[in-house]
């Protein structure tokens, strides 16, 4: 028996883990593991194998601990000279060629390229050798070797050197255990070596008087399928540009033309003639990875056969190759530095309406004479210094990279980048302008010792594919004079000149309209002025100043308007219910309730509320299904002047004791239930066990200063936080929204919304102020497409509001639209195409936009078709301002977070003052009232509307409701399965907006998508439950260390379940997993799976049902999902419908379900 070795490992790629699995399996001990790969490092970690990412970790972490063996394994960086003494046995290394040919890296690419010259058959293979300190020069120990097919590339080279390096450390381990390893020194006389700096032959160019085998070779070498390409790319030449070659492939006849004639096109490729054979090329695309198909590239070159293609001469390919080599060093550091890139445009961008007239806008600003004298020996560095300034002010964010042009970065712009980004230095409070400017000049030093890289390095790095092409960096500065050419084909390029006197912003017309390109010429001038004015503080520097001050802070916010200030809810219903006793207040699939009804029903709640204890300023629960009796509640406790706190039923019961709890309730108002959350801790009072009879009511405890409601939303450390909204806010908010929209006695509003959305509070009480008339759905009913759109067939209602999610349901499910409807649309952001769908279906379309803090809704805007979508306008005595991280108020355009005041600002959140005192601050501007920060990042148009952009922290708005994610965090990381947690929003179908949680594993190890969901199902309510659960290794974070949540990854089609399940077993369900496949875009869809799991969402029910109800003849509803959500219960429920049993064949199935179906075709209504 051989005895147990020890090694430690080093390297790069999965033959590491390959080689590991090996060793392991051969009774072998591994000390550590070295590798820069977090995804191998926990490979490692699962293994209980101690895991580092760099050499310098190694001796720590080993404490003297002797082993036996270092082995280096596709490892590309230098193993230090130190590291090599520290095995008691060998240092080995792994080598992809057959030493001492192709020594050093790419080793199968120089094989490629090498094979054309070689007469006999090539062979390659794979080395295990002695490392010494010189690279690839040691005892070989072991070789393996193949045979190169005709076609090979460097990518499938690699895979054959993959496996022999795996199969021949198998065999290495063996003759290493039974100490038979035999050392045979390399004949060095045949060394061939390649470095990390060495280029392709002729710089990768295609030349035609080349060998046609040669071409053929370089375009081989040159692809490396999915992996990371350090080495370059084949090139050809043509009128104006250079593009890239992926494929080719050697013509078997010969035609004999000159060189770089064209012998044919067609949608397979370009074939040309070369100094020995033609060649066929395809595979073409752009420097920035933009593909081109044969045929557009002969139309975009003018290609025919006959036609000649450019050679490129001896001088011109010397040139490439000197600046291919200068890049080299570089190349590594401008890839992680395109990794993180975060390009800024201009906050002026999109505000065009109309075609430009011109493609180019020249705005010209001179340089204010103070400004020179801040930098006196370097004019052109302090205006360079100001326009950086004035961009990083108005990116909106901390992180920005815009693009810079340097003189030595000008090489060809036909294969180079025309520009370098450079992050924009932070404007930090209290840094003085002449800090700032040493700042720039830093950073500006650091681009300029750097040579500029490829344009095709997206192509070659997968890390790189998603960032932005050509104009990825929208906006490029540099210094230079006004009549240079321009670089990019971005937004802008910002010129300043070498005098430093002016600059001049060459704005791209069809990105800037004119209005915004005047407004940005005068708003910068005045950020000039005021920099030299007041240089010391360059956060502090004022953006928005003069004139336009007052066009934002007072003319747009001039709201006032006058409403019953002394008067609650209760008054205004009472009124209307005096002026029409006998109308219909109230419907509900309980039967219907006049105002007289409404009005006896809620004070004979509010008597028994005062009877049990309740006092003025108490809350108490509401626990009622959506029907009347939920109005009579709501009602009822506001009469009796205490506040209520809504509870949805649907909600998990610990978090209902949660909120109770925080809230301090009194009581609970509920239609009973022998297993309510509360029992045992709050009293409760049963609606429908009051006593009848005529009451007297007492005059309405509720006064106008107090407090109406208290509504709890998402917290983000978990704990959910409850918004204390007053009777005066609540009131002006109503009154508002009955003059605009509008709302009469002669309204019917549906309302779909559950009542823990305080915007519910407009479906329940708008019409019940005004006279009209609300009718409630029950929530089945409200989240089924289906049944809303008969719903609303029915009712005819003149009002509707509903979040964007809920609109595109009713739509998916073929609501054609009710031509008296006014739609309310608000809680998330309303996509074009949807505002598009609703104004063809209904009357009018209204955008609402409003915090909860600020009481349900703080903006309006009605949208006509083309209507570019924004937050309009502040309702009535409500003010918006837009102001940066500082709290200084900006100009149109620039971006900055919104702060609401007025008459709806809540009273604050309910026992958190800290809390309060951060969101809700003095408004200053005004001289009296106060200010909710939204955390919402918005900014104003020319002419006042607010749009919004995005949120500022992780709070998220989905299907209208309130989501922080913190709080979901913060439930997942209570399992103990899980170490850390990041829960995003995405959108990777359109229309379909989810919750998608990223998980890093416990050591006790990721629990199942199942156990997941169930553990956040006893914690949060339904739609908080992400519906995709994807572990990952770590967590990416930006430079600064936050989470990098562009850099998370698309979720694979199998993060809902983590788990495939039995296949489906008949034709009906071969048949609905189909369809579930195709909605839901996956291909692993087993008999068993649950479709919301699965990934499936509402909106995607509505397809699936419009989908079965089209396939299979029948009239199923959402309703039929929840009862049915696995394949194989929706399988037999339609074989249920149709009157067949289960079937052997989809074939047999279709027949057999057509026969019984036949009639219920002809029957449908």
């Amino acid at each position: 028996m051989t005895a147990s070795l020890s090694c430690v490992l080093a390297g790069e790629n999965a033959l590491l883990a390959e080689c590991a699995s090996r060793w392991l399996e051969k009774g072998h001990r591994i000390i550590a593991l070295i590798a820069p790969d977090p995804e191998l490092r926990a490979w490692a970690r699962r293994r209980n194998i101690p895991a580092l990412a760099r050499f310098d970790e190694l001796e720590p972490a080993l404490d003297g601990a002797p082993f036996d063996y270092l082995f280096s394994i596709s490892n590309l960086r230098l193993v230090p000279q130190r590291l090599l003494t520290l095995p008691r046995r060998l240092a080995v290394n792994f080598h992809d060629a057959l030493l001492p040919r192709h020594a050093g890296l790419h080793a199968t690419s120089w094989a490629l390229l090498a094979s054309p010259v070689e007469k006999s058959p090539v062979e390659h293979g794979v080395t295990w050798h002695v490392m010494t300190e010189a690279a690839d020069e040691g005892d070989i120990l072991l070789q393996r070797g193949f045979t190169v097919d005709a076609d090979e590339t460097a990518y499938s080279l690699n895979i054959k050197c993959f496996q022999a390096g795996a199969d021949s450390f198998a065999e290495l381990t063996d003759l290493l255990a039974a100490g038979g390893e035999r050392r045979v020194p390399q004949n060095l006389g045949l060394r061939t070596y390649h470095g990390r700096h060495d280029v392709l032959p002729d710089g990768g160019l295609l030349r035609w008087s080349r060998d046609g085998a040669a071409l053929h070779a370089l375009v081989r070498a040159t692809c490396f399928g999915p992996h990371p390409n350090r080495l370059g790319t084949a090139k050809a030449v043509g009128p104006g540009e250079i593009l890239t070659v992926a494929e080719s492939r050697l013509s078997r006849s010969r035609s004999g033309l000159r060189p770089g004639t064209v012998v044919s096109v067609d949608g397979d490729g370009i074939t040309v003639a070369t100094g020995g054979g033609d060649l066929t090329l395809g595979g073409f695309a752009l420097p920035d990875a933009e593909p081109v198909t044969p045929l557009q590239l002969a139309a975009r070159w003018g290609l025919e056969r006959g036609r000649l293609l450019p050679e490129p001469d001896d001088e011109a390919v010397g040139e490439l190759v000197a600046q291919l080599t200068a890049t080299r060093a570089d190349e590594a550091y401008w890839v992680r530095r395109l990794a993180g890139l975060r390009p800024m445009d201009l906050c002026h961008r999109g505000a065009v309406t109309a075609p430009a007239a011109v493609g180019r806008l020249d705005l010209t600003t001179a340089a204010p004479p103070g400004l020179a004298s801040i930098r006196p020996g370097d004019r052109a560095g302090a205006l360079l210094a100001a326009v950086l300034l004035y961009l990083a002010r108005t990116a909106g964010e901390d992180e920005a990279d815009i693009g810079f042009r340097a003189a030595q970065h000008a090489a060809d712009a036909r294969l180079f980048a025309a520009a370098v980004p450079l992050r924009l230095p932070v404007p930090e409070p209290g840094l003085g302008f002449a800090d700032y400017c040493v700042a720039v000049a830093d950073a500006v030093a650091a681009a300029d010792k750097r040579v500029g890289f490829l344009r095709d390095v997206r192509s070659r790095y997968p890390v790189l594919r998603k960032v932005p092409g050509p104009h990825g960096l929208p906006i490029v500065v540099r210094i230079g004079a006004a009549d240079t050419e321009q670089v990019g084909g971005g937004t802008a390029e910002i010129l300043v000149s070498p005098t430093g006197d002016r600059c001049v912003w060459r704005l791209s017309a069809d990105r800037i309209a004119a209005d915004a390109a005047e407004a940005l010429r005068a708003d910068f001038g005045a950020f000039l002025r005021a920099l030299a004015d007041a240089p010391h503080d360059v956060a502090a520097v004022p953006l928005l100043s003069g004139s336009r001050r007052q066009l934002v802070l007072d003319r747009w916010n001039a709201t006032g308007a006058d409403y019953p200030r002394d008067r609650c809810v209760p008054d205004l219903i009472a009124r209307q219910a005096r002026r029409r006793p006998e109308a219909v207040a109230v419907v509900s699939d309980g039967g219907t309730l006049t105002y007289r009804g409404l009005q006896e029903r809620s004070d004979r709640l509010a008597v028994a509320l005062a009877d049990r204890g309740v006092e003025p300023g108490d809350l108490v629960g509401v626990h009622l299904r959506r029907s009347a009796d939920l109005v009579v509640g709501l009602l009822g406790v506001m009469k009796a002047g205490a506040a209520y706190v809504p509870l949805d039923p649907v909600y998990p019961p610990d978090r209902i004791r949660a909120m109770l709890a925080d809230a301090g309730a009194r009581l609970v108002v509920t239609n009973g239930g022998p297993t309510s959350p509360w029992k045992g801790v709050l009293p409760e009072l049963c609606l429908d066990r009051l006593p009848q009879g005529v009451v007297v009511p007492s005059p309405y405890a509720a006064r106008p200063d107090g407090l109406a409601y208290v509504i709890y939303t998402s917290g983000s450390t978990g704990r959910p936080k409850g918004v204390r909204v007053g009777h005066r806010a609540l009131v002006n908010f109503l009154c508002s929204m009955a003059g605009s929209p509008g709302c009469t006695a002669d309204d019917r509003l549906l309302a779909v919304t559950t009542v823990c959305f305080d915007i519910a509070g407009l479906e329940l009480f708008l019409p019940l102020i005004s006279g009209g008339s609300t009718e409630l759905v029950p929530e089945r009913t409200a989240t089924d497409g289906f049944a809303l759109r008969k719903r609303i067939r029915v009712s005819r209602p003149t009002l509707m509001q509903a979040t964007p999610a809920t609109w595109r349901m009713l739509i998916a499910a073929g609501w054609d639209g009710e031509p008296g409807l006014r739609a309310l649309c608000g809680g998330e952001a309303l996509p074009p195409d949807l505002a598009a769908g609703l104004l063809t279906r209904c009357a009018q379309l209204w955008n609402l936009y409003g915090p909860t803090e600020t009481t349900i809704w703080s903006s309006a805007v009605r949208l006509g078709p083309g209507d570019r979508i924004t937050l309009g306008r502040p309702i009535a005595n409500t003010r918006c301002y837009v102001r940066d991280a500082q709290g200084r108020p900006l100009p149109p355009y620039v971006p900055g977070e919104l702060y609401i005041g007025g008459d709806g600002v809540a009273d604050g959140y309910h026992a958190r003052p800290e809390l309060t005192a951060e969101k809700f601050t003095s408004d200053e501007l005004a001289g009296t009232g106060r200010l909710y920060r939204t955390g919402d990042l918005v900014r104003y148009l020319a002419d006042g509307r607010l749009e919004y952009l995005n949120r500022i922290d992780d709070q998220v708005k989905l299907h209208g409701y309130r989501i922080e994610l913190g709080e979901i965090e913060a439930a997942l990381t209570g399992h103990g399965g899980v170490a850390r947690a990041v829960v995003v929003v995405r959108e990777d179908v359109p229309g379909d907006r989810r919750l998608v949680a990223y998980l890093v594993p416990s050591a006790s190890g990721l629990p199942g998508a199942a156990t997941l969901r169930g553990h956040l199902a006893r914690l949060l309510p339904g739609y908080m439950v992400p519906a995709l659960f994807v572990p990952l290794v770590e967590i990416p974070v930006t430079r600064n260390g936050k989470v990098d949540r562009k850099a998370l990854p698309v979720p694979p089609v199998d993060a809902g379940t983590g788990q495939a399940g039995p296949r489906p077993q008949d034709g009906a369900q071969a048949a609905v997993a189909a369809i579930w496949r195709r909605v839901l875009r996956r291909d692993d869809i087993g008999a068993d799976d649950n479709f919301f799991d699965a990934g499936g969402s509402s909106l995607l029910i509505v397809e699936v049902i419009s989908n079965l109800n089209s396939e299979f003849g029948v009239d199923l509803a959402s309703v039929d999902m929840f009862r049915n959500p696995t394949v194989r219960s929706m399988a037999t429920h339609l074989s249920a419908l149709a009157g067949v049993g289960p079937m052997v064949s989809a074939t047999a199935y279709g027949r057999r379900l057509d026969r019984s179906l036949i009639h219920r075709r002809r029957n449908r209504p």
